[in-house]
């Protein structure tokens, strides 16, 4: 039950590496900006199905439908979230502005919020949702 492979736009940034080679690696995108959301899931769906770690937990942040949102992206979006959970990797999207139908249908576990109340989301509603299982479970 492989999660796929072939990863394309997403960068992986390792916690000995600065934020300057992960900033100039983002200069160049190919879709002038848009992300294929699905193609972002699977590349981190690869990378993260050999961490070894106990918790591996994917946080995306999105902002608006997919680029193949009219083909039925956002259906293989929800399908690869769903496996990649199975497979012990945790899911979670913040929709920044995004539209709540599309998120509903891609992500089961996600928070709406706009630019203005982003940091507040990301350390308030993302906690919650890490610790829903109690504070053990999120070391």
């Amino acid at each position: 039950d492989g999660l796929g492979f072939n990863p394309t736009i997403v960068y992986h940034k390792t916690a000995s590496e600065r934020y300057t080679k992960v900033r100039d690696s983002l200069v160049f995108q190919p879709v002038g900006g848009d992300t294929p959301t699905y193609a972002a899931l699977l590349s981190y769906a690869q990378i993260m199905s050999e961490w070894q770690e106990p918790r591996r937990i994917l946080l995306m942040l999105t902002d608006g439908e997919p680029n193949g949102f009219y083909r039925g992206e956002p259906e293989k979006v929800h399908d690869l979230q769903a496996r990649m959970s199975k497979a012990g990797i945790e899911v979670y999207a913040i929709g920044i502005e995004a539209n709540d139908t599309c998120m509903s249908k891609m992500f089961d576990k996600y928070v709406m919020t706009d630019f203005t109340s982003l940091g507040q989301t990301m350390l308030g509603g993302v906690e919650q949702m890490l610790l829903k299982n109690g504070h053990a479970h999120a070391a």
